[in-house]
């Protein structure tokens, strides 16, 4: 399957296929370990302007496939992973490994010494593989709600 992948940065024309594949995710995947009120309070901020934004502004990469669908994206800010979501029909085919080794490479490349991010308790074992080490349970409440179980990861690069 990788030889059908590809990263490149991400661009405006993106925005919906991210947004519809971040709602699949969390709706399809996250679920397992949230409750639904969780979920619907993860997904009720306005995410069309928000992709946008941080597309114009931020370090995203899609990994797009043979046809041009986007499988998933990743994004950094300064030494902080602050998202990583996969299309829930590619999981377990190494998007998410080939995205986040692309923003480790490129924060290694800034001259930033360490990744950090908050992982939920879906990625939590996918950090965990590729050497994050978990710094323990936070709650987030970014702009939610409803709080967010989740994990301080860590990896010194």
């Amino acid at each position: 399957m990788r030889s059908n992948m590809n990263l490149r940065r991400a661009t405006l024309d993106d925005v919906p296929a991210m947004v519809s594949l971040h709602a699949r995710a969390v709706r399809e995947v996250c679920s397992r370990d949230y409750a639904p009120e969780q979920i619907d309070n993860w997904l009720s901020k306005p995410t069309d302007e928000r992709f946008a934004e941080n597309v114009s502004g931020g370090l995203v990469y899609v990994c797009v496939g043979g046809a041009g669908d986007v499988m998933g994206f990743g994004e950094r800010r300064a030494d902080s992973i602050a998202s990583l979501y996969v299309n829930p029909d590619h999981h377990r085919r190494g998007v998410a490994s080939l995205i986040l080794r692309k923003l480790e490479s490129d924060a290694r490349a800034a001259g930033k010494p360490e990744l950090l991010t908050h992982s939920t308790v879906t990625a939590l074992g996918l950090y965990e593989k590729h050497g994050y080490e978990n710094l323990g349970e936070v709650t987030c409440h970014a702009s939610r709600q409803i709080p967010l179980e989740a994990y301080r990861v860590r990896k010194r690069l």
